[in-house]
């Protein structure tokens, strides 16, 4: 690919579609290079520098530079919560002090699923109205799902499955055995 970019007829080969600017055959000629977007486009780009290349371009004596741009800023802020008594409290000291204006921002909150309706979103939002934009995602942790080790849930049968999920629900004893009996009628019904 790059033997054949890189065809010394030509003085200089720019590329695009790629975003982030890159130099493929750094201090050789002719110079192969993609100048990159001018602007970010998503939050995979938010360290990404942005610019233009300037081409002087002479036969054989072709020089060039990047020319950094001031792109818009994109800014991600994590914001853990899970052990505040006001999760709002909590994201808006976050946020407080912080150089947003005319940004895109997102603001990731980590929560537990019992601080969700305690998370005022109207608020958060007020405290970004200098963003350019902003987004607030609740990454809300629940609780870990009971895994059958390495038994496939097709190897099982129902009623070891239903005596499995019991089992993760913390069902003991006689209430299981009568669990067990019971989805054993069920079973034996279909």
């Amino acid at each position: 690919f790059l033997s054949t970019l890189a065809d010394p007829r030509w003085d200089y080969v720019a590329l695009g579609h790629i975003h982030k600017h890159q130099v493929l055959n750094p201090d050789r000629y002719p110079p192969v290079v993609y100048s990159g977007s001018l602007e970010r486009i998503d939050f995979g780009e938010e360290d990404h520098e942005k610019g233009f290349c300037w081409v002087d371009l002479v036969r054989e004596k072709t020089t060039w530079s990047f020319v950094p741009v001031k792109a818009r800023p994109f800014h991600t802020i994590k914001v853990d919560v899970r052990e505040a008594a006001d999760p709002t409290a909590a994201v808006l000291a976050k946020l407080e002090g912080l150089s947003l204006k005319g940004a895109i921002v997102r603001v990731l909150v980590q929560l537990q699923a019992e601080q969700e309706v305690a998370l005022r979103e109207r608020e958060v939002d007020l405290a970004l109205t200098m963003a350019g934009h902003a987004s607030l995602i609740r990454e809300v942790e629940t609780e870990a799902r009971a895994r059958l080790g390495d038994l496939e849930p097709e190897t099982l049968t129902p009623l070891e499955l239903v005596e499995r999920y019991f089992k993760s629900r913390e069902v003991e004893g006689e209430r299981l055995d009568a669990l067990l009996v019971k989805a054993e009628e069920l079973v034996q019904e279909r």
